[in-house]
C-alpha cells in the first residue's frame, strides 16, 4: 500500500526500509525518522513519491538543516524540486541526492536561499525533509550522522542496491575484506621440437602442453563494522536485491553470491557485524594463443 508514502504530512515516508528510530536531536522531541551514518565524502539518495495532482501538500522543496555536535543549528538550505511545476506533476517517482559528497558540491545557484556551503565544516549531523513552498512539512525526517572511520583494511566498499520499495539504499562496509581470483584454463598438447636444416631437434625450452585460454573471475568478501539489530533486519534487503552496485569512480554492477542470510539479534548475538560475498559483473581474460 502507498498510503504511507504519498502526499503530505510529517508521517509520510521516504521509499526505504532503512532503520526508523526516535530522533531526539534537534527535532523538537522524540520524532520517528530514518537515521543512518555517512562518511564525510559519500553519496546517498532519498526517493519519494510526488503527491497526486491537485494535492495541497506538495513536495516543493528539500530542506537540509545542519547541526554541530552540541545540537546547535548551523545552516538551513532549501533545494527546489523541479518535478513539481504549477498544477502538474510530470514525474511522480523522485530522487534527491542527499549525501555529504552531493551536498558539499552544491553552490548558491543550486539553492532557493543562497546559503552555501550546505554543510559547514563543523557539521556533526544533518536532517533532511520535504516541505511546501510555504514551509509546510510534507515528509518524515531523514537524519545523517557524519562519521570518521579508521578502516581496518586498506579499502572500504560502499554498496548501493535497489530496495523493495523501489528506491536505492546505500551502506558502507568498513571491516576487513578479502579478494580472491579463480582461474579457468584451457590447454592443448603440441609436438615439442622443430625441424632445423632438415634435422628434427628438441630442446628443454620447447613447450608441449600450451595454455591458450585463461579466464579470471574475481570474488570479494567484505565485512561491516558493528551494526544494530534494526540495521541487520534492513540489510537483508541488500542480499535479496536484483540490482546491486559498488561505488567507485562510477557505479560498478556486482552480483551477491551468498545463498543465505542470518538475522542477528542483540539478545542472542550481543555485538555483531555482517559479511557479504560478491563478484563483479564482468570477468577478466588473459592473452589468447
Amino acid at each position: 500500500p502507498l498510503s504511507g508514502f504519498n502526499a503530505g504530512g510529517t508521517g509520510k515516508k521516504f521509499l526505504t526500509n532503512a532503520p526508523r528510530v526516535a530522533l531526539s536531536q534537534a527535532v523538537g522531541g522524540a520524532v520517528l525518522g530514518v537515521k543512518q551514518n555517512i562518511g564525510a565524502s559519500e553519496s546517498a539518495a532519498l526517493y519519494f513519491y510526488n503527491p497526486v495532482q491537485g494535492a495541497s501538500a506538495r513536495h516543493d522543496r528539500v530542506v537540509v538543516k545542519a547541526y554541530d555536535s552540541s545540537n546547535t543549528l548551523l545552516n538551513i538550505s532549501e533545494i527546489t524540486n523541479p518535478y513539481v511545476l504549477g498544477a502538474t506533476y510530470p514525474q511522480r517517482h523522485n530522487r534527491i541526492g542527499v549525501g555529504t559528497a552531493q551536498l558539499n558540491a552544491m553552490v548558491n545557484g543550486d539553492l532557493v536561499n543562497p546559503t552555501a556551503p550546505v554543510l559547514p565544516a563543523t557539521t556533526a549531523y544533518y536532517n533532511v525533509n520535504l516541505q511546501t513552498s510555504s514551509s509546510g512539512v510534507t515528509s518524515e525526517i531523514a537524519q545523517y550522522n557524519i562519521v570518521t572511520k579508521c578502516p581496518k583494511a586498506t579499502e572500504t566498499y560502499r554498496v548501493v542496491w535497489l530496495n523493495i520499495m523501489g528506491g536505492y539504499d546505500s551502506f558502507t562496509f568498513y571491516g576487513q575484506n578479502q579478494r580472491t581470483a579463480t582461474y579457468e584454463r584451457k590447454t592443448y598438447k603440441k609436438q615439442a621440437g622443430s625441424f632445423v636444416g632438415g634435422v628434427f631437434t628438441q630442446a628443454l625450452g620447447d613447450r608441449q602442453t600450451t595454455q591458450f585460454f585463461t579466464n579470471i573471475k574475481d570474488s570479494y568478501k567484505v565485512n561491516s563494522d558493528w551494526i544494530t539489530e534494526t540495521e541487520s533486519t534492513w540489510l537483508e534487503d541488500l542480499f535479496s536485491s536484483p540490482d546491486v552496485y559498488v561505488v567507485s569512480s562510477s557505479l560498478i554492477p556486482i552480483n551477491v553470491t551468498d545463498s543465505s542470510y542470518t538475522f542477528k539479534t542483540t539478545s542472542r548475538d550481543s555485538l555483531f557485524n555482517i559479511e557479504i560475498t560478491f563478484t563483479p559483473n564482468w570477468e577478466r581474460t588473459r592473452q589468447q594463443w
